[in-house]
């Protein structure tokens, strides 16, 4: 349920428009294989917010709708 809208639009309801051409390219030369880890780390990258969640629409909204928070060192 979660991943229909990473399948369908290929993330780019979630990454950033500056990355989209990247993201393609890694998808282009890595297929499925390469979608399905980048898959599980957008859910490690999203792991600590998924886990305050309560109810589950709360997750779906975190997954589908938000873009990760950049890390700033």
């Amino acid at each position: 349920m979660y991943a229909s809208d990473w399948i369908f639009c290929l993330f780019s309801n979630i990454i950033p428009i500056q990355y989209m051409g990247e993201f393609y390219d890694y998808f282009f030369s890595g297929g499925w294989t390469f979608f399905y880890s980048f898959c599980l780390s957008m859910l490690g990258v999203f792991k600590d917010k998924l886990l305050e969640e309560d109810d589950f629409s709360g997750i779906l909204s975190h997954i589908k709708f938000k873009t990760p928070e950049k890390q700033v060192n």
